[in-house]
């Protein structure tokens, strides 16, 4: 995380903060292993700008289901701030309908997975030619 948020150049005593750098969290926000309980310690640490990466990796995760925005970041004195936009993901876009697509191709009634409706899914009250708002 601290890699993802400094950057230092041969020769310089001091390190430059920046925004942190997808590239760099990538492998932790698409990492199989379970981070969260390890962020925690990362979100409270001294240094504000590692705490911002540990809160955008957590929002990477956790959003993982939507569209997310832009991603911004507020450093003040106390408390670094990362605020965030999301809205409903496209539910043909790869990878959302996946459990829905394998039990159409499977055949057999009896071991396929049916479609359940929860609180959550909404998307039969939005006309499907409306645009899904930014939340």
């Amino acid at each position: 995380l601290r890699s993802s948020v400094v950057q230092t150049s041969y020769g310089e005593i001091f390190a430059k903060h920046r925004e942190p750098n997808l590239e760099i969290i990538r492998e932790v926000v698409d990492s199989k292993h379970i981070v969260f309980d390890v962020l925690a310690q990362f979100l409270i640490n001294p240094d504000p700008w590692v705490a911002i990466a540990a809160a955008e990796v957590y929002v990477r995760r956790s959003y993982r289901a939507y569209d997310l925005g832009k991603i911004e970041y507020h450093v003040n004195d106390r408390l670094p701030i990362v605020e965030w936009k999301f809205k409903l993901a496209n539910m043909g876009a790869a990878g959302v309908n996946d459990a829905q697509q394998a039990a159409a191709a499977g055949g057999d009634d009896s071991t396929s997975m049916k479609h359940a409706a929860s609180v959550s899914d909404l998307t039969f009250v939005v006309d499907s030619k409306t645009e899904h708002s930014t939340r």
